[in-house]
């Protein structure tokens, strides 16, 4: 404690000019208000370092809340998307089936047109077979992404906050001694 008192300027010692001491001698010691000052200085310093950092870890809870949101919204656009497929494809069944249904009803007038249809539904199937395989896939990256994101901001989070809460400590630590060390 004394080596960082002597690191900031207060000199201690037998051997010191009193005319050099950061605080001014009186009868039985250093004079009391500037030590009282130096405190207070020190204190101020000490708040405004933790309240800045209590600020920092605010606006990083507030990144992390808007990105799970983001994800949530994501999700969600997911499922409407994957419903959104199911129906399609419901309704490309239904395509198939009426168009078998009208085949059979028609097939000697409309042999021409059953297979122009055919051809229709067939290629309708692989895009929306391919559709649904590559919105899988970008939904698949879309939510690896931002799981990996999400869980690095909240490792970012509990990491800078331990350090926060080894600098308060620190601080905090720094500051009883230096208030010690005064008092003895």
């Amino acid at each position: 404690m004394i080596f960082s008192l002597v690191k900031r300027g207060v000199k201690m010692g037998k051997n010191d000019n009193a005319s050099e001491n950061f605080f001014p001698l009186e009868k039985k010691g250093y004079e009391k208000t500037k030590v009282d000052e130096y405190i207070a200085d020190l204190k101020a310093t000490y708040e405004k370092q933790i309240a800045d950092l209590k600020q920092k870890v605010e606006e990083l809870r507030d990144k992390n809340d808007k990105l799970t949101d983001g994800y949530l919204v994501l999700q969600n656009q997911k499922n409407e998307v994957a419903t959104a497929l199911i129906n399609a494809e419901d309704t490309a069944k239904k395509i198939i089936a009426q168009a078998k249904d009208d085949a059979v009803a028609e097939r000697a007038q409309l042999d021409e047109e059953i297979e122009k249809r055919k051809r229709i539904i067939v290629e309708q199937n692989e895009q929306l077979r391919q559709l649904r395989i590559d919105a899988e896939s970008a939904l698949s990256g879309f939510e690896e992404s931002f799981k990996k994101a999400s869980e690095q901001t909240k490792a970012d989070v509990d990491a800078y906050f331990e350090k926060i809460t080894e600098e308060m400590k620190k601080v905090k630590d720094d500051f009883s001694k230096s208030v010690g060390d005064l008092g003895n």
